[in-house]
């Protein structure tokens, strides 16, 4: 179980940090400015909150829809690494998406493009992650049978 939750954590991280990157190169240097300039614990949320915002989706994507991915793939023998990794792009493009339609109450061309690419990116290195390890326990368990 401790390995389980330990490379889950893991898929996780990368993937959240994969998304928030291309934001981070824009808030970090405000948030040291901030840091500088007034509170350091504001200036820390903003340096960090594409991150927070990026691993809280992430997290919840992962349980919702990776999760029970995993089940599908391990039942039909299909767990490769790319697999998990074109689900985790899907899911990626999809899930800005809908949360844009959601909290939004709509759809906007250019938000969508501003956030489903970053979204691409965390999706499918977090399948990417996931599924190597994933690959390697399948391997494992058919090289251990008779």
């Amino acid at each position: 179980m401790g390995t389980l939750l330990r490379m889950f954590a893991r898929a996780v991280w990368w993937g959240s940090l994969a998304g928030a990157a291309p934001f981070l190169l824009f808030t970090l240097p405000l948030g040291i400015s901030a840091m500088s300039d007034s509170d350091p614990a504001s200036g820390l949320l903003v340096a960090f909150s594409p991150l927070i915002i990026s691993g809280t989706i992430v997290l919840g994507a992962a349980f919702v829809i990776g999760l029970p991915m995993t089940t599908v793939f391990s039942q039909s023998s299909r767990e490769f690494r790319r697999h998990y990794a074109t689900a985790g792009l899907i899911a990626g493009a999809l899930v800005p998406n809908f949360l844009m339609v959601g909290f939004v109450g709509g759809w906007d061309l250019a938000a969508a493009l501003w956030f489903t690419v970053p979204g691409m990116i965390a999706g499918a290195v977090t399948g990417l992650v996931w599924g190597k390890w994933r690959e390697a326990l399948a391997d494992e368990a058919a090289s251990a049978e008779p």
